[in-house]
């Protein structure tokens, strides 16, 4: 369609930063890319996630969630904590605050914040294994980043429940022996906290946010699959002696194993849910709770109560 109507198609070509936009009163005229190349118009969309074409046309904007007061929406704002993991020490052997622990306010309820939801990468997962590749240990790997996570699974024993994998990641499958894998709660791919900054990034802050996102989800994964805390009841732990040069460390779910697909599972593009909304456009304001004194939580239901106390890792 786009070749008949002889509409050149231009890819790889991100808008220059912060001076790409060109305006004569309010109405845009042109756009500069970091290639050096300028393209004028009468109209402009953008259609992006980033909303960076938005940003620099001066359009007003919202970043995280506006207080229930502003359009009077009962739900809108910081919520109530609701509690969905077990009470768990929220500090180290050594007494500070562990990994992912926030020890700031929550805030009014029902008043604004800046959180967004939290980003994390839907890896491509399969079960066939000439196209499996082991899960990677991310350079600077440091398990003790997922104390909470061991806490959570040593919690659930202590209650007399048995640790599945259903409790920190989520496998759904799809065609051509794939599946999909996702967070499954708050302690999971998802780094809480992680993405408030991405909107108003600068392009190399948002490489730095994109790495380190790769680097917590990457290491999640090579902690399930190789750290001796995590209990055998998770399977991947079964695959923990395994060679990498034999066979790789896999994710299984019922009677299906799956490891990442051979491009290594890994999208150029971090999962998330619209980060901004114009002020004065139509928009549904993001539900959920915000960070809560022990845990950052911008996503829209996830919530970890942790209690400051001096423990044995």
């Amino acid at each position: 369609m786009l070749a008949d109507a002889d509409v050149p198609v231009v890819v790889d070509a991100r808008l220059r930063e912060r001076d790409g936009v060109e305006r004569v009163d309010q109405r845009i005229t042109r756009i500069a890319t970091v290639d050096g190349r300028e393209y004028g118009g009468r109209v402009f969309i953008d259609a992006t996630y980033e909303g960076d074409l938005m940003a620099q046309a001066g359009i007003s904007f919202t970043v995280g969630r506006e207080a229930s007061s502003r359009y009077g929406e009962s739900l809108a704002g910081v919520r109530p904590p609701q509690q969905e993991l077990p009470v768990m020490p929220a500090t180290t052997a050594g007494g500070s605050l562990a990994p992912g622990v926030d020890a700031g306010p929550l805030g009014a309820i029902g008043s604004a914040d800046r959180h967004v939801q939290p980003y994390n990468f839907r890896l491509c997962v399969t079960t066939e294994r000439a196209n499996q590749v082991p899960f990677p240990r991310p350079d600077g790997y440091d398990p003790s980043r997922y104390l909470l996570v061991q806490r959570h699974l040593q919690a659930l024993e202590d209650a007399g429940r048995t640790p599945v994998l259903a409790n920190v990641v989520t496998i759904n499958p799809i065609p051509d022996q794939k599946a999909d894998l996702n967070a499954a709660g708050p302690l999971s791919t998802d780094l809480l906290g992680g993405s408030d900054e991405y909107p108003t990034a600068s392009y190399a802050q948002r490489e730095a946010i994109w790495a380190e996102h790769y680097r917590y989800q990457a290491g999640l994964l090579y902690f399930l699959t190789h750290d001796a805390s995590v209990p055998d009841s998770i399977a991947v732990r079964s695959m923990r002696g395994a060679s990498a040069a034999t066979s790789s460390p896999t994710v299984t779910t019922g009677r299906r194993s799956y490891t990442c697909a051979r491009r290594g599972g890994w999208s150029p593009t971090l999962c998330s849910r619209r980060p901004t909304s114009p002020i004065d456009g139509p928009r549904r304001t993001p539900l959920g709770s915000a960070r809560t004194a022990s845990m950052p939580t911008p996503s829209a239901c996830w919530q970890v109560r942790t209690r400051p106390c001096s423990t044995k890792a």
